[in-house]
Formats: C-alpha cells, sequence, structure tokens
C-alpha cells in the first residue's frame, strides 16, 4: 500500500465525507489559533489560582471545612470522575458499536485517554482516538467522525432537558427534590424508548435498525449530567457553601456548556464561579457565600465568585488526580492492541459490520 493511497483512505469517509485525522489545508492557521485558546485558558487557570489565593480569608474557610468533611465525602470526590468517564466511553460504544466491534472496556480506555490529551492544544485525544478506530478497528475516519457529532447533539439535548427542568422548577417554586424525580423520570422514558425500539426494530434495516441507539445515549448523557450535578453538589459542601439539587443542576448545565468551547482549560473554572455568584439565595446558602471575605461585602463579584473557583479547581484537581494514571494504564494496554493490529488490512472492512450493545 503505498503513501498516496494510504492518505486517500484515511482521509475518505465510508459515503465520501472527506474529513482527515488531522486538520489540512489552513492546518497552520489552525495550530496558532488553538495555541493561542491554550495559553488564553492557562492564564485563566492560572488568575482563577491566583485569585483563590488573593481571597485568604474565604480560602482559609474552605481548607477548615474540607478537613473537617469525612473521608467518604473526599473519597467520592475522587471516585465521580471515574464514573463521568464511563457513562461518556458508553455512550461513544453505542452509537460506534452499529459501524464496527468496539469493546467497551476499549472505548472506556480511549476517552480516559482522550480526557487528558484533550487539555493540550489541538485536542490530540480526539484525533488519537479516531485514528485508534481506523487502525485497530477498521472503522472508517467519517464514521468515526460523525460519532462524534452525534454524541455531542446527544449531549446538547440532555443539557438542554435539564436546564428546562430546571427552569420550571424554578418558576413554580419547587425545591430540588422535585427537580431529582423529574430528571429519573425523563432517563426512564429515554431508557425504555430505546428498549422498545431496540426489541421492535433491530432486525430491520436501515435507521430503524439502529434508532434505539439514540435514546439509549441521551439516557447516558442524562445519567452523565446527574452525575455532574452531584459532584458540584459534593464539592460545593467539602468546601463549606452548601447547594441543593437545583445549584449542582445550574452548574452541570453551566459547566458543560463551558467544555464544549474551544478552550480546553480555565474557562469552566469561571463560568462555574460565576454562575454560582449568581445563583438564586434558595440555590445556595448565601450566608456561607462570601464567609471569609474582605469586610463581608455582598457586591464584590470577584469575592462572590470566589467559592465557584475554588470548587471547580478542587474538581479539575480531582479529574487529573485520577486521570492522568489511568490514561497511563490505559496507553499501555491499548498501545499494546495497537501493536497486534495489522497496518494493512482494509480499513472499510467494517462497512455493513455492527455488533449489539
Amino acid at each position: 500500500m503505498s503513501v498516496n493511497s494510504t492518505r486517500t483512505d484515511a482521509e475518505q469517509g465510508d459515503d465520501g465525507l472527506t474529513v482527515g485525522i488531522m486538520p489540512s489545508g489552513s492546518s497552520r492557521r489552525r495550530r496558532v489559533v488553538s495555541t493561542v485558546l491554550f495559553v488564553v485558558g492557562t492564564l485563566l487557570l492560572v488568575a482563577a489560582i491566583w485569585t483563590i489565593a488573593a481571597n485568604r480569608g474565604q480560602f482559609e474557610a474552605a481548607w477548615e471545612s474540607s478537613r473537617r468533611a469525612p473521608w467518604w465525602m473526599v473519597m467520592l470526590l475522587i471516585a465521580a470522575p471515574m464514573l463521568n468517564i464511563a457513562l461518556t466511553g458508553l455512550s461513544f460504544a453505542i452509537l460506534t458499536r452499529r459501524r464496527g466491534h468496539v469493546e467497551h472496556r476499549e472505548m472506556i480506555g480511549l476517552i480516559w485517554i482522550a480526557s487528558v490529551l484533550n487539555q493540550l492544544p489541538l485536542r490530540p485525544g480526539l484525533f488519537g482516538r479516531i485514528a485508534y478506530h481506523r487502525a485497530v478497528n477498521r472503522i472508517p475516519v467519517g464514521s468515526s467522525v460523525r460519532v462524534v457529532f452525534e454524541v455531542l447533539a446527544c449531549a446538547v439535548a440532555a443539557n438542554a432537558i435539564l436546564l428546562t427542568l430546571l427552569v420550571v422548577v424554578g418558576a413554580a417554586g419547587w425545591d430540588g427534590s422535585i427537580l431529582l424525580w423529574m430528571v429519573i423520570a425523563v432517563f426512564v422514558t429515554a431508557f425504555v424508548v430505546a428498549c422498545v425500539f431496540r426489541a421492535a426494530w433491530s432486525a430491520r434495516s436501515g435507521w430503524r435498525g439502529y434508532a434505539w441507539r439514540y435514546p439509549a445515549v441521551l439516557a447516558v448523557r442524562l445519567g452523565d449530567m446527574g452525575i455532574w450535578a452531584a459532584r458540584y453538589v459534593l464539592v460545593f459542601w467539602l468546601i463549606g457553601v452548601p447547594i441543593d439539587a437545583r445549584g449542582g443542576a445550574a452548574l452541570a448545565c453551566a459547566g458543560q456548556a463551558a467544555m464544549m468551547a474551544p478552550v480546553p482549560m480555565g474557562l469552566r473554572e469561571w463560568v462555574i464561579g460565576a454562575t454560582a455568584a449568581w445563583l438564586p439565595p434558595e440555590f445556595i446558602d448565601e450566608r456561607r457565600l462570601m464567609r471569609g471575605a474582605e469586610g463581608g461585602s455582598y457586591d464584590g463579584l470577584v469575592e462572590r465568585a470566589t467559592p465557584g473557583l475554588m470548587a471547580d479547581v478542587l474538581n479539575r484537581s480531582a479529574e487529573l488526580a485520577v486521570g492522568i494514571p489511568g490514561a497511563l494504564v490505559a496507553a499501555v494496554w491499548l498501545g499494546r492492541r495497537v501493536r497486534r493490529s495489522t497496518p494493512d488490512a482494509d480499513p472499510d472492512a467494517n462497512k455493513g459490520r455492527t455488533s449489539d450493545l
């Protein structure tokens, strides 16, 4: 197989969609833009840490609260990112497995590595995963790119559903328990729809044969949003600024929206800080929001945003503490699978091949 033919296969999707594993054409400009955005994100992260350090009273109050926290809360904070990685891997696996055979643990390992590498410019985790699917799973690049957009669409839908339920609950004056039951009801509905579609249409050809996968992924993404909301409730309680389920849901929606932006890190911390600063008083303990701030003023936006900055920096630290070691282990394991794969195998070999969940 020549170099030119390899390049053609890499850039050609399963129905003629042209898409490169790495950006082409204006790649140099994209690299510059991506590097600039990475620098901006790094500066935002440094600014968040500096702001936390500058508000010494709030930092010391949060530190004392964290020191008194029970051990199981700390363990939950560390374990929760693994649940998000597992659910994200499951959502990608459900949609990818209709285009080729990918093991669930294999996909979770790929997502684990990507969650770390995507903090760098050009999101190498994304392109690396697409290249892996082509080399090992024989899934054409175009198919992998479609899965990315399909999962993104389901994630946006899940975010919109949670935000809509939050607005309804807030407008009606209901408490967080009502929101929780509403989210569970939507989750169960999506899951049941997926089961019905699979039972009725899975043997059929065309779009009906895989229609069940989309409500299934929507249910998984709703579960992922629920984990994110729980993480924010947990981390705010750890720093001594309690929020309820409504506050956690609002922060989860804001955080997910920030992570869809091209800035890999730093932006989310400030979005969470600003969102927490303007949460309604029934969502967050206002008396503790400004605890330890200079003069106790409620007018300083930076002081009001500091607890949110501390919470998300702590969240980011937990993600990296779990992500980096897990990514290294996954890289070793998946690297062996890459070496065992046949370099010259046809990447279109999976056309028409699907795998059950």
